[in-house]
């Protein structure tokens, strides 16, 4: 633990935290607009999909909510209207499409207002348990690296993904004060966010361990609950579980972490392919850094990458920089020592990060 903490007013950071997160909902919002304007890829085209959803045609819904509605969040605009009416939907955990059924606005709107306000949280957490493990200046150098990191646009885009990260972020955070019954609480919450929330379980039984076994220390398991929880709903409703559907409908099957990460290496060697370059790079910087981290930090940031590389997807490590998020600690330990590498590597992150988002707009990249 540091010292070297934020001298001014309670409020200052997270005051200075929300300006950010505005100014970078505005910036993304413009960059997308401005995208969607620019010809596409050549081999854009838009995905086939099942879903009914709007089409925009002008006005500011065209330019505000038409280049976001991509991909996953079409299932999740289709699930908040409609429920889960397929077996393939059941992919997709229900706390984002409860929220966004929950505002009584249109439902992208919805999407991005929610995804806009859990990202500002997700900040203010990060920069809390950072300060409190490196101090002031590393929390807001890794701020730094997440923001422009490949694919962070896509905590301001219909994703439940800044959900999900506000959610472990704070639930971390109480588990480091010893508030137990919050830390689970907001765990669980993670769990029905996305199936990785589940895994706060991990470093929160850890820090219960060590501060001393109480009847309250025993809500730090609670979100070990949401994976079971789910899988029972999923039966309940008559679906199939979760390793078939993504088996059938995903083109994904289930296997161990180390077949996945090695098939993906095996791949890249014979086809050079840029794109399972950078997820193989994301993995393994994550797992590098994982162990510059303290112990319940660390184990964490492990058990994520492994958790979605029992995922054999095709193609190949499909979204993996983008999965390499949740290990959002990993970040801490890049802004430990600051120096003159930030500005090329910076720089490198940023401008992949704005390409990733150009060919999302463009129904060209899965993130």
């Amino acid at each position: 633990m540091t010292a070297s903490k934020s001298p001014r007013g309670p409020l200052h950071v997270p005051v200075r935290i929300l300006l950010w997160t505005l100014l970078l909902r505005v910036v993304y919002s413009a960059l997308a607009a401005f995208f969607l304007g620019m010809p596409a890829p050549g081999d854009a085209a838009r995905r086939a999909t099942n879903l009914t959803l709007p089409v925009f045609h002008s006005g500011w819904k065209l330019w505000l909510l038409e280049p976001w509605q991509r991909f996953d969040t079409a299932w999740y605009v289709q699930i908040a209207a409609s429920g889960y009416q397929d077996p393939n939907s059941t992919v997709f955990y229900p706390l984002y499409p409860l929220l966004l059924r929950g505002l009584p606005v249109e439902p992208m709107l919805a999407a991005l207002t929610i995804s806009t306000v859990a990202a500002f949280f997700f900040f203010w957490a990060f920069h809390k348990l950072a300060e409190q493990e490196y101090g002031t200046r590393a929390a807001w150098t890794g701020l730094l690296l997440l923001w422009l990191w490949p694919s962070s646009c896509i905590l301001f885009a219909g994703y439940p993904e800044s959900l999900l990260l506000a959610l472990l972020a704070w639930s971390l955070w109480f588990g480091t004060q010893k508030r137990w019954l919050a830390a689970g609480t907001l765990g669980c919450l993670a769990g029905f966010s996305k199936a990785t929330g589940c895994l706060v379980a991990i470093p929160l039984l850890l820090l219960a361990w060590r501060s001393g076994r109480n009847w309250k220390s025993g809500f730090a398991a609670l979100p070990f609950a949401t994976y079971p929880a789910w899988q029972l709903w999923v039966a309940n409703a008559g679906f199939p579980g979760t390793q078939h559907v993504y088996e059938q409908y995903w083109r994904t099957a289930v296997t161990s972490p180390w077949n996945t990460f090695f098939a993906g290496l095996r791949e890249w060697l014979a086809t050079h392919d840029w794109l399972l370059a950078a997820n193989l790079g994301a993995v393994v910087l994550v797992i590098a850094g994982s162990f510059l981290l303290r112990p319940y930090l660390a184990l964490f940031c492990l058990a994520a990458v492994a958790f979605f590389l029992l995922k054999h997807t095709d193609p190949l490590l499909q979204s993996s920089v983008r999965y390499c998020m949740v290990a959002f600690p990993v970040f801490f330990a890049a802004a430990r020592r600051p120096g003159l590498w930030l500005v090329p590597a910076g720089g490198l992150l940023g401008v992949a990060n704005l390409a990733a988002l150009y060919f999302f707009v463009h129904w060209s990249l899965v993130l």
